[in-house]
């Protein structure tokens, strides 16, 4: 009976949930089999599957085969009980080719950027201690894509109150994951919480520049999105000054798409002359998700006034 409920409860989720969970039950049980048929103990990794900084640019494909590979009965249990708390209302806001888009481009480009920031981190390590435990970790499971989803509920929802922790948003519960994460760091558990350091940051890059829209919009300019709402209030100012010079050092080499004005702001992402108008934003917000949930509506009258969204840098290039 319960199996049965069970089931009938995964057949009612959406096709992109179902598909990360049966990737996830699939890799697993195919690591499984390879370590069986390699007559190794399972506190041994496998290379050719898992994600090491040290090996990985032998084995590039480990970035990808790494994502849904869980390496116990707990680790699985876990993603499988996640995925479908997550994933079913993005998916319902983006559709499934987006959540598998931006699930692939999070946990891969995490990957990336963490593979360059283990080096860094070895080269010190060589320094001070003459070892390099940074590059031995090995990564596995979608822990990157579960923080880039807290990022996207931030992003869609900004002002939810969860009813645990009380008075808690889910900017506040990303932000403790995250920090409670650097402890086992400062230990020498570096996966997966060194990868989630890296993940919300590419969540936010991403969604803050790159997303696309069915509106013709790229990413999102809402000051309620910004780079310091993420952090206390308190050091919010401080904050603005070096994510604005972060910005046009990054924007000046590509790596982030240009403003559309020398004056353009990180962190209300508009012009710092001109206020953010609230109004707009929350239409904005509404307009993201229903071009999302109906990406084939028309498009306004021509003699029609929509309310105008905030600017953003793709827009204009």
């Amino acid at each position: 009976m319960h199996a049965r409920r069970l089931w009938t409860y995964i057949l009612t989720l959406p096709a992109g949930t179902q598909v990360m969970m049966v990737s996830v039950v699939i890799s697993t049980i195919c690591l499984a089999v390879a370590w069986s048929a390699a007559h190794v103990p399972r506190t041994e990794e496998l290379w050719h599957l898992l994600w090491v900084p040290r090996h990985s640019w032998k084995r590039p494909w480990t970035v990808l085969t790494s994502l849904p590979c869980t390496i116990s009965v707990m680790e699985l249990a876990l993603h499988l009980c996640i995925l479908p708390i997550l994933a079913p209302a993005l998916e319902q806001q983006w559709g499934m080719l987006e959540l598998i888009r931006f699930s692939s481009v999070v946990g891969v480009v995490s990957r990336i950027v963490l593979f360059v920031l283990a080096y860094v981190l070895a080269g010190i390590q060589e320094v001070l201690t003459h070892k390099q435990y940074v590059l031995n970790a090995c990564y596995n499971g979608l822990y990157a894509i579960f923080i880039g989803f807290l990022v996207a509920y931030t992003q869609l929802w900004p002002d939810h109150v969860l009813a645990w922790p009380e008075s808690y948003r889910y900017r506040d519960a990303l932000m403790l994951v995250v920090g409670v994460s650097n402890i086992p760091i400062l230990f020498g558990l570096y996966a997966p919480f060194l990868e989630m350091q890296v993940a919300w940051i590419v969540a936010w890059i991403y969604l803050r520049f790159y997303q696309p829209h069915g509106t013709g919009l790229w990413g999102d300019a809402s000051s309620s999105f910004a780079f310091a709402k993420f952090f206390p209030t308190v050091i919010q100012p401080f904050l603005a000054p070096i994510s604005r010079r972060v910005y046009h050092a990054a924007s000046t080499l590509r790596v982030l798409p240009v403003a559309m004005d020398d004056e353009m702001d990180l962190e209300l992402h508009v012009s710092g002359a001109a206020p953010t108008n609230p109004r707009a934003e929350a239409e904005r917000h509404r307009t993201m998700a229903l071009s999302a949930l109906d990406p084939a509506a028309p498009e306004p009258a021509a003699g029609a006034a929509p309310p105008v969204p905030a600017p953003s840098p793709q827009s204009t290039t």
